[in-house]
């Protein structure tokens, strides 16, 4: 199944570790996370299927194009003609841009928009008949359907505001969820990045506990950002290591662990949380198996993680 539906959205970067050649005195993968072809990323993350319905999209639009401008050659406009030839060139350089290029989100965004433009070419190039028939006017007629449509609506407001009411609110729930899915994957993101920010010039002040707030907010902002757990779990590490500064307010307060041992529980814990938002990514498995290593009860949990940490990432250890 696998070959022919893929492994998945946005897990090619994932893949390509399987297999990745090591690179420097690290000997750390190579990490990219788009093919330089669109149509081999498709094949790794949608399989065969999502290569065929790519490669759909294209034949049928020079197909449509071709079968338009050689079956409608005399009745379409020469205007109409030139912008069609125009968009199927578009479409040719774009796909040979895909054949070698990395298509991003704003590329595959224009690509959506010139599809819509194609796809309403002919309605909006079209030249309705001029000779329409011109009906009498017929006044006396005229004004009697008026009278009658207005006794009508006045029968039936009801119906009517209610027609109206149901329309708005379909409107405004649109409205509304498009507005809360832009705030809650967009604007949050950005304030997650400022408060993040905010805390590294904290942590290069030495004031680590305002930073594990900042982070405690970029995170409430952006949860599934694990990197930013990461950097959480390396402030505590940093407290860990610097026993001399002073004490993390959370640690220092509980009386159920040493203080070593809270801030080397509070480490694992971040990184854990960081695998759980990125489980593929080898990166995360090290941070906690080396959080782990603080911990003398993980021994053996340290040697799993370890050895996860390398099953994700074979070519490179």
């Amino acid at each position: 199944m696998r070959p022919l539906i893929g492994y998945g959205p946005d897990l090619f970067r994932y893949t390509y570790l399987l297999k990745s050649p090591p690179e420097g005195i690290s000997l750390f993968p190579l990490e990219p996370d788009h093919a330089h072809n669109y149509f081999i990323h498709q094949t790794v993350e949608q399989g065969f299927l999502g290569l065929l319905s790519s490669l759909g999209i294209f034949a049928a639009v020079f197909i449509l194009g071709g079968y338009q401008l050689i079956r409608y050659r005399r009745s379409h406009s020469p205007g109409h003609k030139v912008v069609l030839i125009a968009l199927l060139a578009v479409f040719a350089g774009r796909f040979l841009e895909m054949m070698v290029g990395v298509a991003r989100v704003s590329d595959l965004t224009v690509l959506w928009v010139l599809l819509a433009v194609f796809a309403a070419l002919p309605i909006a190039m079209s030249n309705p008949e001029s000779g329409v028939e011109v009906a009498p006017n017929p006044r006396p007629r005229s004004i009697r359907q008026r009278s009658r449509s207005r006794s009508g609506n006045a029968s039936r407001p009801r119906l009517y505001d209610w027609g109206l009411f149901w329309r708005l609110a379909i409107v405004v729930w649109l409205i509304g969820g498009i507005a809360v899915l832009t705030w809650v994957k967009s604007i949050n993101y950005a304030r997650a990045a400022v408060e993040v920010g905010e805390g590294l010039e904290h942590y290069r002040q030495g004031d680590f506990q305002a930073t594990l707030a900042s982070l405690d907010q970029a995170i409430d902002l952006a949860p599934d950002v694990s990197l930013y757990y990461n950097h959480r779990a390396n402030v505590y590490l940093t407290y860990q290591l610097n026993p001399d500064l002073r004490p993390e307010r959370g640690c220092s307060t509980q009386k159920d662990l040493p203080y070593a041992v809270c801030l080397a529980a509070h480490s694992f814990q971040s990184n854990l949380e960081a695998v759980q938002q990125r489980p593929f990514y080898y990166r995360s498995h090290l941070a906690l198996a080396n959080s782990a290593s603080n911990l003398p009860e993980l021994n053996e949990v340290t040697v799993q993680l370890y050895r996860e940490s390398l099953a994700l990432v074979p070519n490179s250890w």
